[in-house]
């Protein structure tokens, strides 16, 4: 996992919006991006990030969606202009349930070991 990044916001919306790449680099970076939404100027925490493929970045980070704090988790994928856009399936959740997310998942990740289902380096069997 990666360290917890705090980015700035910009204009665009949760379900349709993209990344723009970091200043200076002309290229959708991840780390570097910053997540766009139409709510204004405030802050979104890019709290992990990992490759799904090789045209896809999975991302979980948290976010403000109409005045409600959110945490996100959804694939990312460049478009045909280069920036990072958001895929249409992903899981958008009131950060008051994260703590009955993070527990489920928890226990997903012991069910998952314990079957055998996630390799010692992380991949799948």
């Amino acid at each position: 996992m990666s360290n917890v990044i705090q980015m700035p916001m910009a204009d665009s919306n949760l379900n349709g919006g993209g990344l723009r790449p970091a200043a200076g680099t002309g290229q959708p970076e991840t780390e570097n991006a910053v997540p766009e939404s139409n709510l204004g100027h405030h802050d979104a925490i890019i709290v992990s990030t990992w490759p799904k493929n090789g045209r896809e970045t999975r991302m979980v980070y948290l976010d403000v969606y109409k005045s409600h704090s959110v945490v996100d988790a959804r694939a990312w994928y460049a478009g045909a202009d280069g920036e990072l856009k958001p895929g249409g399936g992903g899981l958008t959740v009131s950060v008051k349930h994260l703590p009955q997310l993070a527990d489920a998942l928890a226990k997903a990740l012991v069910i998952a070991n314990e079957r055998g289902l996630i390799c010692r380096n992380g991949g799948v069997t």
